[in-house]
């Protein structure tokens, strides 16, 4: 790829800096040449050609840059060709989302992520575990609403209910670390110790029951099968590994035990009332699409999320609920692929919204 004289000295002094093991922050790379004529909407084959000399040597260093800061390699040159235009389209997309945000015609700010060289089809293998084909059957207790005035704020970490994120990895064990969770918060209120749970027990053992590892499973199912099985180990007893192995628990380390589950019906006025009274929910949501995968801060609003019971496809934990500065409601919400998605692992999302990604359509909460 060849670049006009004018860039040269901008290029050199760059790839002098990226030489280092120091990294941009990608913010310098996103708002670089920030004009509205350079940010556009292309398809990942035709990306590169499509901008012009200087959009092009910012797309590479910042090509050049993933790769690093994520460890990416590729098993030929076709396979690096392939991932390259793909994070061209995706790293043009943000850019232009972001410029929205900065106007104020969007609620969230998008980035670049581990997943930013991969398509949706291929995302939904690894992060999403809620199969939408196969609906459990498995019922909890109805809940029942109070109707009783509700705080303006909640947030069950100042409460020490919430214990720190985590990472399901590629496993689409997102149903097991919302479960877990949900038991954690809850036995906490309990018991007032907060103990970090065994998501790999749910994982290896609760097949029987319906679960399928690593590629996915339901909550209600999970459930069933902590209440039979007589509780839950530590996680640093039954560690998690990421991959669906044969099941070693241990009856004996056992530290905490459920009786069942309630479920929320699918109303967000009811799912306010049961976060804020009862605690920390699992939930489900639609995530199949770039508004959750390039998530960093502010209010996820996406108006082509669907809402539907069997459209969701990604456990979560609801940990409370809140309004920002500018007056949005939101959900506020702990995921399971670490501390680099969204607000160092946790997310909002819009609230009273129509149901905004079906957070309201699969909620319920373990009886400790």
């Amino acid at each position: 790829m060849l670049f006009g004289l004018s860039s040269l000295v901008y290029i050199c002094g760059l790839f002098t800096v990226s030489a280092s093991p120091e990294l941009y922050d990608w913010d310098v790379l996103l708002l670089s040449n920030n004009k509205s004529d350079l940010v556009q909407k292309v398809s990942p084959d035709h990306c590169m050609e499509l901008l012009n000399e200087d959009m092009q040597y910012i797309v590479t260093v910042a090509w050049e840059q993933f790769k690093r800061e994520f460890n990416k390699t590729y098993a030929d040159n076709q396979e690096h060709d392939k991932r390259f235009k793909l994070f061209c389209q995706r790293f043009m997309a943000v850019r232009e989302h972001n410029k929205a945000y900065r106007e104020g015609k969007v609620t969230f700010e998008k980035g670049i992520n581990p997943f930013s060289d991969q398509t949706i089809e291929e995302i939904s293998l690894k992060c999403c575990g809620i199969p939408s084909h196969n609906l459990t059957t498995v019922r909890g207790f109805k809940y029942r609403k109070l109707g009783v005035e509700l705080p303006a704020h909640v947030d069950w970490r100042e409460r020490g209910a919430v214990t720190r994120v985590r990472s399901q990895g590629t496993c689409g064990s997102c149903w097991a670390f919302s479960v877990t969770a949900a038991i954690e918060g809850h036995d906490f209120l309990h018991s007032n110790v907060l103990k970090r749970l065994s998501p790999q027990q749910l994982v290896d053992c609760s097949t029987a029951y319906g679960t399928k590892g690593c590629w996915g499973g339901h909550p209600p199912d999970a459930y069933r099968y902590v209440t039979d099985a007589g509780g839950v180990e530590l996680d640093s007893d039954y560690p998690y590994v990421a991959e669906q192995q044969k099941c070693r628990f241990d009856r004996n380390k056992v530290v905490t035990r459920i009786t069942g589950f309630v479920e929320i019906p699918n109303d967000e006025k009811i799912l306010q009332e049961a976060v804020a009274l009862y605690g920390p929910i699992a939930v489900a949501i639609d995530a199949l699409h770039h508004s959750w995968v390039d998530y960093t801060k502010g209010v996820i609003s996406e108006p082509k999320c669907k809402n539907a019971r069997y459209d969701t496809n990604h456990a979560i934990l609801l940990i409370g609920y809140g309004t920002d500065e500018d007056g949005t409601p939101y959900w506020l919400i702990k995921n399971s692929q670490g501390t680099w998605w969204g607000e160092q692992g946790y997310g909002r999302i819009i609230r009273n919204a129509n149901n905004m990604c079906g957070i309201a359509s699969y909620a319920n909460y373990p009886v400790i």
